[in-house]
Formats: structure tokens, sequence, C-alpha cells
């Protein structure tokens, strides 16, 4: 086998989710959440739950290799991984909740 770098190498980042995401369709392609980074420390919003986690940098950098026939093919490298450890929490719906009206006596 024969290995080769691609024209645009991405710079790539494994995700560790704690738990099991459900979906319906497929994921190819498919809006996960909202991700917010700031600093070392991320926020991921999925739904109604927000995972709270960290980046780390990985002690060996991996390849992202691509078999294109008969040679294999570097297409990203991966050298942070992103951790949610903690258990999703909830983000309350209060848009749902009613409201009770204030009345006074005149």
């Amino acid at each position: 086998m024969i290995l080769t770098k691609a024209e645009n190498l991405k710079e790539l980042c494994i995700v560790e989710l704690q738990g099991e995401v459900q979906y319906i369709e497929k994921l190819d392609g498919m809006n996960l959440g909202k991700y917010e980074e700031t600093g070392q420390k991320c926020k991921l919003t999925i739904g109604n739950h927000v995972l709270r986690g960290k980046i780390e940098e990985l002690a060996k950098p991996l390849l992202l290799v691509q078999k294109v026939s008969g040679t294999l093919v570097v297409t990203g490298i991966i050298k942070k991984r992103v951790v949610f450890s903690e258990r999703p929490a909830p983000i309350p719906d209060f848009t749902k909740q009613k409201m009770k009206p204030i009345m006074r006596r005149v």
C-alpha cells in the first residue's frame, strides 16, 4: 500500500458523549445541536438538554485515512478531543408554563 497526503488536509476532533443519541433519520449531514466553545470549556445544546465538557489535546495525533483505488490517502489529522463526561442537564421550557394573571381590587 502507498500512503499519500490529500491536497486539503483537514484538522478534526473526536467528540465523546456519555449516553446515546437517538435519531430517526440518517446522521449524515444532520445538525446535531448548537456547539459553543470558550477557551478549554465547551457546551453542546441538543434539543432541550445541555452538555458541558472540556477540550483535551491527544497524547498522540491520529490520522484519518481513506482507501482510494489501492492507495491510502491521509484526509485528516485529529489532535484534540471534546469530552462531555457529565450527564445532560435538562433546560426548562418556560414558554409552556401558564402565567397567572395578577388581579387588583379597585
